[in-house]
């Protein structure tokens, strides 16, 4: 892949997240399912809406973004889902982040770690203050998918209960 010139790829948050789904799994690390899990269903909207802003479509990326998307959920919903795991997600994404900035090529932009998605320059005057939006939102977003996922699974748990009675 480095060869392509795609390799950098590797490095977007939702193929690091298989990543840390897999050693998730392997190491029996709910929290580490969790962050990986948070960070998909996070990333599907934004990838879809990347797919239709520049066109870019990898066929590989729908096992990527789907497949480890419902392994997550079937893993978590089987095992205990760590309270706060969207403050880790959040600093995983921040540390992987600033990794990118330094490994990868500005021009690709992997993980927003070099410059403003574009359309949004007409929105913000600076990196920094599109960094610090986008930390907010991400952040927001996290917690919500967190709150959500554990109300859920506790709700279907809660009914598997009562049909079994």
């Amino acid at each position: 892949l480095l060869y392509l010139k795609k390799g950098w790829c590797i490095f977007w948050i939702c193929n690091v997240s298989n990543l840390v789904l897999l050693l998730g799994i392997c190491l029996n690390a709910p929290r580490l399912t969790g962050i990986s899990l948070e960070w998909l269903i996070l990333g599907l909207p934004l990838w879809i809406m990347d797919i239709m802003e520049t066109g870019d479509f990898e066929y590989t990326s729908i096992l990527t973004h789907f497949g480890g998307l419902i392994i997550g959920v079937y893993v978590l919903y089987h095992c205990d889902f760590k309270k706060y795991t969207w403050v880790y997600a959040m600093l995983f994404c921040l540390i992987l982040q600033q990794l990118s900035r330094f490994i990868t090529p500005p021009r690709d932009n992997i993980n927003l770690a070099h410059s403003i998605y574009p359309g949004w320059d007409k929105v913000f005057d600076s990196y920094l203050s599109y960094l610090i939006f986008i930390i907010f939102v991400g952040t927001f977003f996290l917690f919500i998918i967190e709150f959500t996922l554990k109300k859920t699974f506790k709700q279907i748990r809660k009914y598997k209960t009562e049909r079994n009675l």
